[in-house]
């Protein structure tokens, strides 16, 4: 990693170039340990070559409500395991139920 950057204007989201890669994510997507950076990023943007583009034409997928409900899903795990207040998650999760009511509602 080269150098880190932050877009102040959009939040602190940080960002750095990594080969032929840019990611972008937030501080709290990443962890140190021991030596080792993971990051769990919003957005991974690879350079690639015409030949890597036909490649991957290959094994490209439209997306579908199954991802996006598995996505959702891991997020609200997430959210219900984080150490934090559990008022904070029990209220944050609640207002989710009711925003997915309202969805639901309207379909």
């Amino acid at each position: 990693m080269e150098q880190l950057n932050v877009f102040q204007e959009h939040g602190g989201v940080l960002y750095t170039k990594i080969g032929r890669a840019t990611i972008t994510f937030f501080g709290y997507q990443m962890a140190v340990q021991g030596g080792r950076l993971t990051i769990r990023p919003t957005s991974v943007e690879v350079d690639i070559a015409e030949e890597e583009e036909r490649v991957l034409q290959n094994y490209m997928q439209p997306l579908e409500a199954k991802h996006l409900y598995s996505k959702a899903r891991s997020a609200i795990n997430e959210m219900f395991f984080l150490e934090t207040n559990k008022t904070e998650k029990t209220f944050f999760l609640k207002k989710l139920k009711e925003e997915i009511g309202a969805l639901i509602n309207e379909t």
